[in-house]
């Protein structure tokens, strides 16, 4: 036996499926700045249930996949094409889209 370690089996350290990264609690989350051409779209795929909001309302953005979730046509947002993504964000029932 080392010190500080024990011999039992070790657990792995925990996972999450999301795409969102993980910020710690305190630290403030840089807003996109739009119209730079630096906004990009990050979708968690995971949380998607195919209620198609995005798709319908930013098909530039977005597609569906053949259950009806929503896949990113680029997660770079084209200058001019913004505001559509925002509308796309705000509008997901599922939370599971977000602008960096």
């Amino acid at each position: 036996m080392v010190a500080g370690r024990s011999d039992g089996p070790l657990s792995p350290p925990e996972q999450s499926d999301s795409v969102f990264p993980q910020v710690a609690p305190g630290l403030p989350v840089r807003a996109p700045t739009i119209g730079s051409g630096t906004v990009r779209i990050m979708l968690d795929t995971m949380r998607c249930t195919g209620h198609g909001r995005c798709y319908s309302l930013a098909p530039e953005l977005f597609d569906s996949d053949e259950y009806g979730h929503s896949i990113l046509r680029t997660p770079d947002v084209p200058i001019g094409l913004e505001s559509q993504a925002q509308l796309a964000v705000e509008s997901c029932p599922e939370s599971c889209l977000r602008l960096e």
